[in-house]
């Protein structure tokens, strides 16, 4: 989660800001929405909130009874100016913002519009449930970072927290580094990977499951000259959920990039359908790019056995003429 505390905001521009409610008991006109209302009515302004709550069941003098609490713990979302901000503030002092230093100077924290807007899509999609903890309570820095390609979160980037399965799980994004709030069980179709947890060597295990099943869907390909439907599930399945992850270790980028590059010459030929294939530019754009990096990733595996495997699945026009 990144927060525009690297620089100075400009006072003018309207931006999204987290503030810490003291003293704040919920009714109809002492709320949040009710303080900035009245602000916006006497200022003439249009200040934009957000401020999600739960339903909970509490004991009360020996009863039940239904109340309503803050999800996001003691925090609220105010959109505004830095000025209108503080104008706020004045009239309701219960708010107070949040500060960075930047070259030594005081800064009010402000949260960039894309995290704050998936932030607000999980909540609507959860209604009043939406799981909401603080960063201490779950560790944001083991998981893998990942980008939701379908599904009703298409575009949330944010770390996978927990899995169902194999490959599924929970996303969690960070919100200002105050709360994390995950997502619904994701299938594994919609999680794309862009970068591996640190100290992970699920990569390396990513990579050898993926070697046979290429091999066995080029050797089908060459036999019968035809993709089938299954076999493009196989290639797309590993394009998109591993296409875009940053590796570092030269050797195994290397490997993967071969892999990619085989998977894709495989799916270029083929005729398209009403697929998930129809993305052909991007399938083009990622032939080319490696088409011309293959010399170098070629170089960068010096073990004979794994060139062995790999370049077999490549195309004959790509290869140089003494690939050993």
């Amino acid at each position: 989660m990144e927060t525009s505390a690297n620089s100075i905001p400009n006072q003018a521009e309207t931006h999204w800001y987290p503030l810490r409610a003291f003293r704040l008991k919920f009714s109809e006109g002492n709320s949040f929405p009710a303080h900035v209302e009245k602000f916006n009515r006497l200022s003439n302004s249009r200040l934009g909130t957000f401020a999600p709550t739960i339903v909970q069941i509490a004991s009360r003098l020996g009863k039940l009874k239904r109340c309503t609490r803050p999800l996001a713990c003691n925090y609220v979302f105010l959109r505004s100016t830095e000025n209108e901000l503080r104008a706020f503030i004045k009239m309701f002092p219960i708010y107070s913002p949040l500060y960075s230093l930047i070259k030594d100077m005081r800064a009010v924290i402000s949260i960039p519009d894309r995290d704050m807007n998936n932030f607000i899509r999980l909540a609507e999609a959860y209604s009043n449930e939406l799981p909401c903890y603080s960063p201490s309570e779950i560790d944001l820095v083991k998981g893998d970072k990942v980008k939701i390609i379908g599904g009703q979160f298409s575009g949330i980037v944010g770390i996978l927290q927990s899995q169902k399965g194999k490959n599924g799980g929970r996303v969690s994004v960070n919100v200002a580094n105050l709360l994390a709030a995950e997502t619904l069980e994701i299938a594994p179709d919609y999680i794309q990977i862009l970068q591996f947890a640190p100290h992970s060597k699920r990569i390396y295990d990513a990579l050898d499951a993926f070697l046979p099943r290429l091999q066995k869907v080029h050797e089908q390909v060459k036999l019968s000259g035809n993709l089938t439907q299954e076999n493009r599930a196989v290639l797309l399945y590993f394009i998109n959920r591993y296409g875009a992850v940053k590796i570092t270790e030269p050797k195994i980028r290397a490997k993967h990039h071969i892999l990619l590059l085989a998977a894709v010459a495989l799916i270029l030929p083929a005729p398209h359908d009403s697929g998930s294939d129809n993305n052909s530019s991007f399938i083009q754009k990622i032939y080319a790019e490696l088409a011309e990096q293959l010399p170098a990733l070629l170089d960068t595996i010096t073990n004979k056995a794994t060139l062995s495997k790999l370049l077999p699945l490549l195309p004959p026009s790509l290869l140089p003429s003494n690939p050993y």
